[in-house]
């Protein structure tokens, strides 16, 4: 089997790729491309192309071959992808297209498994309860671009170009300190810095509601995307992943307990109102979809902070 893993060096990515490595035969290889790959396992099944794929030669390099299964994981951050407009159009949508266009004409062999990570950002402002009947109205180009892919994926599939899997990924934790272009990064420097010991200064008040997904968690759910049988899935070709819905004050509360550390007393607050509307405001999450198909989220707030804050000791460089 042949495997490609784009933004292999990105949050989710670079964690994933031990945990591919694990379910590969001898036999399988696997293609890790981005732009900066950083340490990935020493694996001889393992194929690096660093650089962009919106440069023509980098994406010829990338596709010098055909793909059993693909996790596209490549994207610019909201936040970024917001303030840098043809950069955000280019990798969020463009290459989208360009990498559902290859797959299409690969020769003669069976139909590539597409796992798609999208996300929340794809609702826009949200007021009553989510389920799987929510439809997209992003109101940020972001979402409007994931939005847009996950049309493509559905119609791909549709045609039978592909078996495409759409998966929407919440603010997953905790990323590291160098700055993701990501509005919800707040969330990652919360469980980072009270779980160091350091002071933190939250934008948004301590009962805003948030969905938070682990770094372990999502990838776990990225991964299983692929082992959902192709028929189980809608003809959107669109999943929700569950995620859990705590406020930051409960949040806070388990960084204490996990850590040791008074988190209650080194925490003070400054709401920003873009921020805590965009993200401290999110409602109840339905996923009947998601729970018939095996995903999960973290089960508990001690849970999630504990995998978060693995997840920092592990891979932060």
């Amino acid at each position: 089997m042949d495997i490609l893993v784009t933004g292999a060096g990105g949050f989710v990515g670079r964690s994933m790729i031990p945990a591919l490595l694990t379910r590969a035969s001898d036999s399988d290889s696997m293609t890790c491309a981005d732009v900066t790959l950083g340490p990935l396992p020493a694996d001889r099944r393992v194929r690096t192309i660093e650089g962009s794929m919106i440069e023509h030669q980098v994406f010829s390099r990338v596709f010098d071959r055909d793909y059993d299964l693909v996790f596209h994981l490549a994207t610019i951050p909201g936040g970024w992808a917001e303030e840098n407009f043809e950069t955000g159009l280019e990798v969020n949508l463009l290459l989208v297209i360009r990498l559902l266009e290859a797959l299409r004409k690969q020769s003669g062999r069976r139909r590539a498994i597409v796992v798609y990570t999208s996300s929340i950002g794809v609702y826009g402002d949200l007021r009553t309860t989510v389920d799987d009947a929510t439809m997209p109205d992003p109101t940020w180009s972001y979402g409007t671009h994931k939005a847009i892919g996950e049309l493509l994926i559905a119609d791909y599939s549709r045609k039978g170009f592909i078996d495409g899997r759409t998966v929407r990924l919440p603010a997953v934790v905790a990323r590291g300190s160098n700055p993701s272009g990501a509005v919800s990064a707040f969330m990652s420097d919360m469980i980072r810095e009270l779980g160091a010991g350091r002071p933190f200064v939250c934008p948004v008040s301590p009962s805003s509601s948030c969905w938070w997904m682990s770094r372990a968690c999502a990838v776990n759910n990225v991964i299983h995307a692929a082992d959902v049988a192709g028929d189980l899935w809608p003809a959107r070709r669109v999943c929700q992943l569950p995620a859990l819905r705590s406020s930051i004050d409960e949040i806070v509360r388990a960084i204490a307990a996990v850590s040791g550390h008074p988190a209650d007393s080194l925490i003070s607050y400054r709401p920003v109102a873009d921020v805590e509307e965009r993200f401290g405001t999110l409602p109840p999450l339905r996923t009947p979809l998601a729970d018939s198909l095996g995903f999960n989220h973290d089960g508990n707030a001690e849970q999630l902070v504990r995998r978060a804050l693995d997840g920092l000791r592990a891979f932060e460089v």
